[in-house]
């Protein structure tokens, strides 16, 4: 991929809005529904975006805690949710690799479960793409000849849509 394409690509998902669609429901604060844990975070010289909703009030205070495993890493962000009750963090730019856990917070503001964690996260290079129904069809193959244990394909059912993590 050219680079000022991946550049363009990395600077609008970072930029972009929370989906409005995110909800909790009643769960209190939570991330949004492809961060999960096994998740692949961009890499540097890119920050990597955190996101999610609460329940509760506009402005209610949410922290983000990034640590690793080994505990050589630990830092605390701090955010506000917006009107619509979603939230954001832009973590620091990280290298390749990883063991970290993600732990948010609600301390003020949220009604139900107050945190929430996900583990084992990865920080390397993300790239999406999308096109006709055998395109992730034809990227799994070629992920299964290269041998390449580092890459990773999800795809998201009925959207002609796959992530590539490398």
């Amino acid at each position: 991929m050219h680079p000022a394409l991946l550049l363009l690509l990395i600077t609008t998902l970072v930029h972009a809005k929370v989906p409005p669609s995110l909800s909790c429901s009643s769960e209190g604060v939570c991330f949004a529904s492809g961060i999960s844990t096994g998740a692949v975070l961009q890499r540097a010289p890119e920050k990597s975006a955190l996101y999610g909703s609460i329940t509760g009030t506009p402005g209610a205070k949410v922290t983000l805690l990034l640590s690793s495993v080994d505990g050589t890493y630990r830092k605390e962000y701090n955010t506000t949710a917006a009107a619509d009750l979603t939230w954001k963090v832009l973590c620091d730019p990280m290298p390749t690799g990883g063991n970290f856990t993600a732990t948010v917070s609600c301390t003020s503001g949220c009604t139900g479960r107050t945190s929430k964690t996900i583990t084992d996260l990865t920080f390397g290079d993300v790239v999406f793409c999308a096109g006709q129904v055998c395109v992730p069809d034809m990227l799994g193959f070629a992920l299964q000849v290269s041998h390449l244990p580092s890459l990773t394909l999800s795809t998201k059912p009925h959207a002609n849509k796959c992530t590539l993590w490398i």
